[in-house]
């Protein structure tokens, strides 16, 4: 089911059509046996704990997809890391990625367990992540990338979130251990360390939510309890253990997931 809504942006005082798109959570129940692909894509900002879920997910052998822009932006310095050129090279890459998880599974099913890919983020991140606000209906082909790809592949996405205190203090951590002074720098031009950025892609979010583009609001602040919780969400049966990782900075919290209404 696809509709249109038009909402009004907390920052800048512009008005958006945003397409949005409900995801049916049928298409993942019952569904245990990997007779077709299912993707799920982790969303939210940065340090929220959605490359951590993909780590632990990881160690339990299931296919999952890092987001990696960083080393992106190192590979190619020629390139703003915030500017359009880095974001089309991201992108064309999330794209090739998903074609080859096609293709992998195509011939041989069983690569794949449970027929499983989560993804460290998709082709919203672009769309919430442009620093021009005025370029809303330029960046729309973002959001019609995301909807047809949710029509040719079953698909979730998750709405990853935690407090905005958490999020600030792991990024700082985060810029604090970076290796180099150039990671460093890509890492300000990202606007990480920019509260007033942090704050309006928040906000950018939270209108994806109210667009109902988000099947699932996972709490990440207890990154190990997040990825039980998800799993738990899917279906699928897995042994605590695995889930042993460092954890971020950050207290548990009784109640990760919430269901939306899409």
């Amino acid at each position: 089911m696809i509709r249109t809504s038009r909402v009004l942006l907390n920052r800048g005082g512009y008005e958006s059509t945003l397409t949005s798109i409900a995801v049916n959570p049928a298409k993942f129940s019952q569904q245990k046996q990997a007779s077709e692909l299912r993707f799920v894509f982790l969303e939210g900002c940065a340090a929220v704990g959605k490359s951590t879920v993909c780590s632990r997910l990881s160690k339990m052998g299931f296919s999952t997809r890092l987001e990696n822009f960083v080393s992106l932006c190192s590979k190619y310095p020629q390139y703003d890391p915030a500017g359009s050129c880095m974001s089309l090279k991201w992108t064309s890459g999330l794209l090739k990625s998903i074609e080859q998880y096609q293709e992998q599974f195509a011939r041989d099913p069983s690569s794949i367990r449970h027929g499983l890919v989560f993804f460290d983020r998709s082709f919203l991140t672009p769309y919430v992540y442009r620093r021009d606000a005025s370029s809303n209906d330029r960046n729309a082909h973002l959001l019609d990338m995301m909807k047809e790809v949710t029509k040719i592949i079953p698909s979730k996405i998750v709405y990853c979130h935690t407090e905005l205190d958490i999020i600030k203090l792991r990024l700082s951590q985060r810029y604090m251990v970076a290796a180099v002074d150039e990671e460093r720098s890509i890492r300000q031009k990202l606007g990480e360390v920019d509260d007033a950025f942090i704050v309006q892609t928040l906000a950018r979010y939270e209108e994806l939510e109210q667009c109902s583009w988000f099947s699932i609001r996972l709490n990440t602040t207890d990154t190990r309890q997040a990825t039980s919780m998800l799993l738990d969400n899917l279906g699928i049966q897995f042994t605590l253990p695995f889930l042993s990782m460092t954890q971020p900075a950050a207290d548990a919290t009784p109640s990760n997931l919430q269901q939306t209404g899409s």
